[in-house]
């Protein structure tokens, strides 16, 4: 290692240290920060974890992304000072539940699919006849 990329490392944290880095003065807005990073690591993380294809995964972290931009817009002309719990909140919630809602519709799919795919031999299941509860095949 070389005296340059200890400085880039040691920059980095600075960097991610810093209340600019959040578009607020004093460290108001570094718990949104670390809440945002967080979540974006446990985004991705998950990746690792959850199984599923590629494109699902595209559209879970597009859902992800695009809620936080727009949570973001949405909170974009508050004063952070009067408004810190609501930006917070939003900020924070919104991108979260979407990332669930979306993770959570994938993987239910796929577990559906695995669990309730009949096969040919039971494709030929016992069929109800409505009204009279009647079964053959």
């Amino acid at each position: 290692m070389f005296l340059g990329d200890s400085v880039l490392r040691s920059g980095f944290a600075i960097l991610l240290t810093m209340p600019t880095a959040a578009h607020a003065s004093g460290g108001d807005a570094l718990g949104l920060f670390w809440a945002q990073a967080g979540l974006f690591l446990l985004v991705v993380v998950s990746f690792f974890v959850v199984r599923l294809s590629s494109p699902q995964k595209t559209v879970v972290f597009s859902a992800y992304l695009i809620s936080g931009i727009v949570a973001n817009y949405a909170t974009l002309n508050l004063p952070y000072s009067a408004n810190a719990t609501l930006i917070d909140s939003v900020s924070a919630f919104v991108p979260l539940l979407v990332w669930i809602v979306a993770l959570g519709y994938f993987v239910m799919r796929v577990e559906r699919n695995i669990t309730g795919r009949r096969t040919r031999s039971s494709g030929a299941a016992l069929r109800v006849t409505p009204g009279t509860g009647e079964r053959r095949r």
